[in-house]
């Protein structure tokens, strides 16, 4: 993906540090960033061995965490926050974009914000997203070698259907009685 420093230049009106949606359009323009700390990490499997050693035999990359800290002035507050809910209800993907890399497909997955004294009528708001992982599976038609089989295919799993004749109902009283 092209970073967007490339697309956004020093002096073009839009924050190098930000958040944009899916379209390069920045949101939260009145959210000044304060704090931004992506969290890239994988897990690693280690099983032990009879001799005592570990092995390691399966890696997953975890879906890329970010806590955005923000500013608000108290002007901003209620527009912002109000944008900020609607992103956050609407499960909405967005971008964000760092000195070091641009994160895809992140959305909010919590919002806390604090209220002080000390910033007056401003708010600090310290987003976490979440990066979305999405998966294209390949999914294709099951062929089958005999064309004969070819109308339960698509059937799943049935279940058997027993049907007792009336002529097998009648040896089997003959025995039981």
């Amino acid at each position: 993906m092209k970073a967007l420093a490339t697309i956004f230049p020093l002096g073009s009106g839009e924050d190098q540090i930000g958040i944009f949606d899916q379209d390069f359009n920045q949101v939260l323009k009145n959210a000044r960033p304060l704090k931004v700390n992506p969290r890239v990490s994988k897990k690693v499997f280690k099983h032990p061995l009879e001799n005592g050693t570990l092995s390691t035999d399966h890696i997953i990359f975890e879906p890329i965490e970010i806590e955005f800290t923000m500013k608000v002035e108290a002007l901003n507050v209620p527009s912002t926050y109000q944008e900020i809910k609607d992103l956050y209800k609407n499960n909405t993907f967005l971008l964000v974009q760092t000195r070091t890399d641009v994160y895809n497909n992140q959305f909010i997955t919590d919002l806390p914000h604090e209220e002080s004294a000390q910033l007056g009528e401003s708010i600090n708001i310290t987003l976490k997203l979440q990066q979305a992982q999405v998966i294209n599976s390949n999914a294709s038609k099951v062929q089958t070698s005999n064309a004969s089989f070819d109308s339960t295919t698509d059937r799943g799993q049935q279940q058997q259907k027993i049907t007792v004749d009336a002529s097998q109902d009648d040896s089997l009283e003959t025995i039981f009685l």
